[in-house]
């Protein structure tokens, strides 16, 4: 099975709201941001809910893709990003 499919399966198509509060996590994002989790989570939702699920390329399982994607370059040591807001930003 496609990991998309399995993820979306797992995630009963909030794979936005998983994947994008788990990255944000691992960059610090709420601290950055001076929020806490809580809010950091409504915000995913709140972006998830505006996608349409029958949109059948660019919905939220696209954006948590496309996001996994920025957070893996993000973290290549041939990029060099100094500070996490920069790769907040990238992401």
């Amino acid at each position: 099975m496609d990991q998309s499919v399995t993820l979306v399966c797992v995630c009963v198509s909030r794979c936005l709201q998983y994947v994008g509060f788990e990255i944000f996590r691992l960059f610090s994002v709420s601290s950055l941001l001076s929020i806490d989790d809580r809010t950091l989570i409504r915000w995913l939702q709140m972006i998830e809910s505006h996608y349409f699920a029958t949109v059948t390329f660019h919905n939220s399982t696209h954006a948590a893709d496309v996001l996994q994607a920025a957070a893996f370059f993000c973290q290549q040591p041939c990029i060099i990003v100094r500070h996490n807001v920069s790769r907040f930003a990238c992401m």
